[in-house]
């Protein structure tokens, strides 16, 4: 009878083991399960930080490049604005040149005329 016993006891002992051990695995299985779940919502949280951090950066990176180019733009139009004085001014002595020239090219016409007027008049005399 003792050694019924102590079959039944170890029986009853390797059930009790056994079932710990399903328990331990159930609980094994929940935290692994918890685990993943978690690393997951960690993944998402990560990739969503990710894409605004991506977001923010391209967002900085356009401000800087509009910003550098309207400096260019305004650059541009100023150094236009400049060359176009030039032009204007060179294109005004131009004029004058011309103007003076033409002048100059007139008054030795008349005077030319005149000192033929006088050559003639002074040889009818």
């Amino acid at each position: 009878e003792f050694e019924r016993a102590r079959k039944d006891a170890e029986i009853a002992l390797k059930l009790a083991l056994e079932n710990e051990d399903s328990e331990r695995l159930e609980q094994l299985e929940k935290d692994l399960k918890a685990s993943k779940e978690a690393l997951a919502k960690e993944r998402d949280t990560n990739v969503v930080a990710a894409q605004k951090r991506e977001e923010e950066v391209l967002a900085r990176n356009k401000l800087e490049l509009d910003a550098k180019l309207a400096a260019l733009e305004e650059d541009f139009k100023q150094r236009e604005a400049a060359m176009k004085l030039k032009v204007d001014a060179a294109e005004a002595k131009a004029k004058e040149f011309e103007r003076k020239n033409f002048q100059t090219v007139s008054e030795m016409k008349l005077q030319s005329n005149k000192d033929v007027n006088d050559a003639l008049s002074s040889a009818r005399a």
